[in-house]
């Protein structure tokens, strides 16, 4: 199934999609992990806790509200976490900030990540997220391939983090991934295929909407 361009609809279309591909990507996994490895969704921590909504954009209402996948042993010790980016975890450099800020304590706590971001670098992460996670935790330069600026990062935390990056465009396979469980081991995360079966039972409005960029209009306009 190729990645769609979900920066050309409503965040709260991307929304209702993220969610449910975060539970479908759930479900697959706990078919192979480890028998005392869980995966489970859990609040992803949310953009400004204490802000008065009304001065939230929708994108980052939106981003507040997402869930993260939290990987657990013996359903307490958080081994590793997968983030689904958010149109509003890029809406200004705090929201980048809040982002970065997560990933990178998740990943000096030992705790392995993938990161996954459908959405094109912005203003404030002009080289795409990892690259702002990367200048905190790594060393080393980083550029897209060309015609690519979507990327899924798999980080293995030990005690130097690795980053292993894959990139790809609007219109390509989406690829399966790795989530370390340890340094030395991970299970293969079926993003393609989940992202197919998500696709698939979205109603049929919603998929003309995401592939055409508009929304429906009534019979009067």
């Amino acid at each position: 199934m190729p990645l769609h361009d979900w920066s050309k609809v409503p965040s709260g279309l991307y929304h209702h999609f993220r969610q449910c591909w975060a539970v479908n990507i759930s479900k697959a996994i706990n078919h192979i992990l480890p028998e005392d490895h869980s995966a489970l969704m859990e609040p992803s921590g949310g953009l400004y806790p204490s802000m008065d909504r009304g001065n939230l954009t929708e994108d980052q209402i939106y981003a507040a509200k997402a869930n993260r996948i939290a990987i657990k042993q013996r359903l307490s010790t958080t081994v590793a976490v997968i983030e689904i980016v958010s149109p509003g975890d890029k809406t200004d450099s705090a929201a980048v900030l809040k982002f970065v800020e997560r990933a990178v304590v998740f990943l000096r706590k030992g705790i392995h990540l993938l990161v996954i971001d459908p959405f094109p670098p912005g203003e404030w992460d002009p080289f795409g997220m990892h690259k702002v996670i990367w200048n905190r935790i790594g060393d080393g330069d980083f550029e897209f391939l060309p015609e690519q600026d979507r990327l899924f990062v798999a980080y293995c935390a030990g005690k130097e983090v690795a980053a292993y990056v894959d990139s790809l465009s609007v219109g390509q396979e989406v690829f399966e991934m790795p989530v370390f469980l340890t340094e030395t081991g991970h299970v293969t995360v079926p993003l393609g295929s989940t992202y197919s079966e998500t696709w698939n039972l979205c109603p049929a409005v919603f998929r003309k909407a995401v592939e055409t960029g508009e929304l429906p209009k009534f019979d009067d306009e």
